[in-house]
């Protein structure tokens, strides 16, 4: 469950201290304390921190890298760990699906949207499900290694995707009963 209002407790030595996340240089979160005390003193020193770090904040660097370098890496990388036909697996859906849909785009450039959209739309559930697993690997693997940004996708968000964006199932039924 998400954490709701201010991040403000009392310590054990009684004094009250504020908590706040700052992102750096390389993208990552970091957590930062403001310490008074007053409940009252410390909302204002975390606002101040707060504004403070937002003026600071540096974007993070964008990399030029491409989903088919970094998936030709991570298939090297786990090699190694997994067994021959579960390679032989990820590496057919790779060049049959997200080769030629996502291969030389920028993964930084990629967005959710932008994927679900370019899944095939004959492929059964099962194969969609593993489209989507395995591209979840090698972004999170390119985030690792690259410093690329991090897409989680998830089958529910097609599914949603495809209840608004392709036509009724209506018209397709009332075909068959004439």
């Amino acid at each position: 469950m998400s954490r709701r209002g201010t991040n403000i407790r009392k310590r054990a030595d009684g004094r009250w201290e504020g908590r706040y996340y700052i992102v750096d240089t390389a993208g990552s979160k970091k957590c930062k304390s403001v310490y008074g005390h007053s409940y009252k003193e410390v909302t204002e020193r975390l606002l101040s921190a707060k504004a403070a770090s937002l003026n600071q904040t540096i974007a993070p660097k964008q990399s030029a890298i491409t989903v088919k370098e970094v998936a030709e890496k991570w298939l090297k990388s786990i090699a190694s760990s997994r067994k021959c036909s579960t390679i032989q697996k990820y590496s057919t859906i790779y060049n049959k699906y997200i080769k030629p849909n996502w291969g030389e785009s920028v993964i930084d450039q990629l967005n959710h949207n932008e994927i679900l959209k370019l899944l095939p739309e004959t492929a059964g559930e099962s194969v969609t499900k593993s489209i989507l697993c395995i591209f979840n690997s090698i972004l999170a693997y390119g985030a690792a290694t690259y410093g690329t940004v991090e897409i989680h996708l998830s089958y529910r968000a097609k599914r949603k995707y495809n209840q608004y964006n392709r036509p009724a199932k209506a018209n397709r039924v009332s075909s068959y009963r004439a």
